[in-house]
């Protein structure tokens, strides 16, 4: 079972309503994302806040807003955010992504964790099927969203599953982005690659590529490349001794 709370370095997250909890993917996302130059951010499906709350850590400079349709999802994340640091500078809606695309705001930054499990079977909780599925809100919807709401010069930093990389770069180059960054994320040294980071946007840069591995071959034990990357967040975690190489 689920802590119902989490302690970060600088804030908690409080998840005992939220449909999804804390996971690696987000701490990921949060730690990985270029904030350079970020003074608005927009982040889709705000859950419990941990991408906001992450972002505003990082960059005093900027302002986040962000929709979370999950109205028990959307009550926890203000709870969180209010007894934050960094409440003057987070806004948070309690609205679907589609309703919220009327307006015509546009952002540095639109980021996202987004519901990925287009071919499993739902779950019986309706809260977290809103919160995992992309019936509710679909990579199609993501792009079309971020093509109105993007600065000329912005970036969509997103995180999915590595299976479905092809089909989001068939999307995002029907529409005319372009892939600037991907690290390419692994469990561990013995699996394949599990998630893929991914940084695009509307004007053609150059493109890097990285490769995260997250645990050593012992459970629980962490790279010292992704310890590196998260330590800003983490109160506390084991660090394997020798880091190894050329070995995915």
């Amino acid at each position: 079972m689920a802590n119902t709370w989490f302690q970060f370095k600088q804030f908690t997250i409080y998840q005992d309503k939220c449909s999804h909890k804390v996971g690696t993917d987000s701490i990921l996302l949060g730690s990985w994302v270029n904030l350079d130059n970020v003074t608005k951010a927009f982040d889709i499906g705000s859950g419990c806040g941990i991408l906001s709350l992450m972002m505003a850590q990082r960059n005093p400079n900027v302002k986040i807003f962000g929709v979370e349709i999950d109205n028990d999802s959307f009550n926890q994340a203000l709870v969180n955010i209010n007894q934050s640091p960094w409440a003057d500078r987070i806004s948070i809606l309690n609205t679907s992504l589609q309703k919220f695309g009327k307006n015509r705001d546009k952002y540095d930054l639109i980021i996202t964790n987004p519901p990925y499990f287009i071919n499993s079977l739902p779950s019986p909780n309706s809260n977290r099927n809103i919160a995992r599925h992309a019936h509710t809100l679909t990579l199609h919807e993501i792009i079309h969203f971020t093509q109105n709401h993007l600065e000329p010069n912005g970036r969509l930093a997103l995180i999915i599953p590595t299976q479905q990389f092809r089909y989001f770069k068939e999307i995002v180059t029907i529409k005319n982005f372009f892939i600037y960054r991907i690290t390419k994320v692994f469990p561990n040294y013995n699996k394949d690659s599990h998630r893929m980071l991914i940084e695009c946007g509307k004007e053609k840069r150059g493109f890097e590529y990285d490769e995260l591995v997250i645990e050593s071959n012992q459970r629980h034990v962490y790279t010292k490349k992704y310890a590196e990357l998260t330590k800003d967040f983490y109160l506390n975690i084991n660090v394997e001794e020798t880091e190894l190489v050329d070995t995915i």
